[in-house]
């Protein structure tokens, strides 16, 4: 019994080595949601043979980002298990007296979210901006810039632009009033959001597989529809950042 048992055992986890080979060759790709080209947003995924995956969005007022990960076939599901991200970032302002602005101020405000592992991420999008003591409220651009004549300014409030629509705030910030050096017209303030959970649109952590397709799997009971990913490469390697 034990000669055959074990000749049963080699022989199952020969064919389960197999078939792992197998998968990891089927699933080696890009993959590209049904969205893409048809809104502003779009979501890839992209599989490596070796186990890991890198998954990138670009969204309309949110911008990009990309985080990486393992990956795991049982039967005809895929299991996706992301990299640990990062703690410990720090808000940045950078301020400069550039000669080539002459007579006015150039602010860009990003967003330096909970990075992943070995990655370090600017996520610029729209913010509220307050002057000094000033009650008048400007609005950047959908890449956290903004441009006003020049003047002195002593301190920036920054506020979350989603508090415009008496919606909650879409990241927590700890510091959001900064001081600014004196004659500065060409400011940076990259703002360490370490209170919230990383911004990352649309990832997925199971698929179902079928032929050059992933449909995903909801984690809850609900009865939305599944995102749809297509392939539409074979070889793994395909996303630029």
């Amino acid at each position: 019994m034990k000669v055959t048992f074990k000749y049963g055992l080699n022989k199952i986890l020969l064919i389960g080595l197999i078939g792992i080979s197998s998968c990891s060759k089927s699933i080696t790709g890009l993959y590209k949601h049904e969205i893409c080209g048809n809104a502003p947003d779009c979501f890839l995924y992209d599989f490596c043979e070796d186990g890991r995956f890198t998954y990138w969005y670009s969204q309309d007022i949110l911008g990009s980002a990309t985080l990486t990960g393992n990956w795991i076939i049982y039967q005809d599901t895929l299991y996706l298990n992301p990299d640990p991200y990062i703690f410990d970032t720090e808000t940045k302002i950078i301020c400069k007296k550039s000669q080539e602005i002459t007579d006015s101020i150039h602010i860009q405000i990003g967003l330096l979210p909970k990075n992943f592992k070995n990655k370090q991420d600017t996520t610029y999008l729209s913010w509220l901006v307050l002057f000094d003591n000033e009650k008048t409220i400007y609005e950047t651009n959908d890449m956290g810039f903004l441009s006003i004549p020049f003047r002195e300014i002593d301190k920036i409030t920054v506020r979350d632009f989603f508090t415009s629509f008496g919606a909650p705030p879409l990241v927590t910030i700890s510091d959001s009033i900064f001081t600014i050096e004196k004659n500065a017209n060409d400011i940076k303030i990259l703002i360490a959001d370490n209170n919230s959970e990383p911004l990352i649109l649309g990832v997925n952590d199971k698929f179902l597989m079928k032929w050059r397709r992933l449909y995903s799997i909801p984690t809850d009971s609900s009865h939305l529809r599944p995102d749809k990913y297509i392939k539409i490469k074979n070889r793994c390697g395909e996303i630029k950042d």
